[in-house]
C-alpha cells in the first residue's frame, strides 16, 4: 500500500504542499508535470525550481498571475473554472470538494448562505491553481492512504480582504478538528495554512509519523517572515 504522510510543523500553504509532492518525482517527470499544469490555465505561469536552505535541498513551487488587481469568485464560478480544465473527473471532483469545505466554513463564519459567499484570497486564480495542482499531484502519485500531522499555524494577525484577522483565521478554526491545529511559538503573520483545506479533504487521520514505513522524502522550499 502506498501512503503519503504530510508533515505540517511549518504550516501547509498550497505552494508548500505542491513543492513537496513534486519533489518526490524524478526531474523528467517533474518537468512534464509542470508543463501539464501550465497548459491548464491561461494568464498564469507555473514553475518550480530546486533550492537549498539550511543545507536541505527541496522544490520551490510558484504560481504567477498576470493580473495585478484583487479578484474573488463565488463557489459556482470556481466550480465553472475547475470544470473547464483538461483534467480527469476525479481531480475535478476532489478540487470542488476542497472548495465546498471552504465555502461551508465561510458560510458559518459570515452567517450567509453558501450561494452568497464570495471567496477572496482562496478564490483568486493563483489559489485555484494551487488547489487544482495539489489534487492533480495526489492523483499522479496514486497514494492509497493520506495522513497528516497537526498543522502549526503560528499566532497573531494577518491582513486579508475582510481586514485584520486573527491567526488561525476564523473559517479555518471553525472547520478544523480540534486535534489538527497547533499554535507555534512564533507570531507568523503570513497565511501559511491555505492548503489546510486540501489536507482536510484528503486526509483520513491526523497522527505522528511512523519512521519505519518511509521509502521516500519530498521537501518543499518557501519563505515565511518571522519577526
Amino acid at each position: 500500500m502506498k501512503k503519503i504522510y504530510i508533515e505540517c510543523n511549518m504550516g501547509v500553504a498550497g505552494d508548500m504542499l505542491c513543492g513537496a509532492l513534486l519533489n518526490t518525482l524524478d526531474s523528467d517527470k517533474r518537468n512534464k508535470t509542470v508543463n501539464k499544469l501550465n497548459s491548464l490555465f491561461s494568464h498564469i505561469d507555473i514553475s518550480c525550481k530546486s533550492e537549498s536552505k539550511c543545507g536541505i535541498c527541496g522544490t520551490k513551487f510558484n504560481v504567477q498571475i498576470e493580473e495585478e488587481h484583487h479578484s474573488h469568485n463565488s463557489l459556482s464560478e470556481i466550480y465553472g473554472i475547475i470544470d473547464s480544465l483538461d483534467i480527469s473527473d476525479n481531480v475535478k471532483e476532489n478540487a470542488k470538494a476542497v472548495y465546498k469545505i471552504i465555502a461551508d466554513a465561510e458560510s458559518k463564519v459570515h452567517g450567509m448562505p453558501v450561494c452568497d459567499i464570495h471567496l477572496h484570497e482562496v478564490g483568486a486564480k493563483d489559489a485555484i491553481a494551487d488547489t487544482v495542482s495539489c489534487c492533480y499531484l495526489f492523483e499522479l502519485i496514486g497514494a492509497d492512504k493520506i495522513t497528516a500531522s497537526p498543522v502549526t499555524t503560528g499566532y497573531g494577525e494577518v491582513k486579508c480582504a475582510h481586514g485584520i484577522l486573527s491567526v488561525p483565521a476564523p473559517a479555518t478554526a471553525s472547520f478544523a478538528p480540534k486535534d489538527s491545529i497547533l499554535l507555534s511559538a512564533y507570531p507568523i503573520s503570513s497565511p501559511v495554512i491555505s492548503s489546510t483545506w486540501v489536507r482536510s479533504s484528503y486526509t483520513s487521520s491526523f497522527s505522528s509519523l511512523d519512521i519505519k514505513t518511509l521509502t521516500q522524502f519530498g521537501f518543499s522550499k518557501f519563505f515565511v517572515p518571522i519577526p
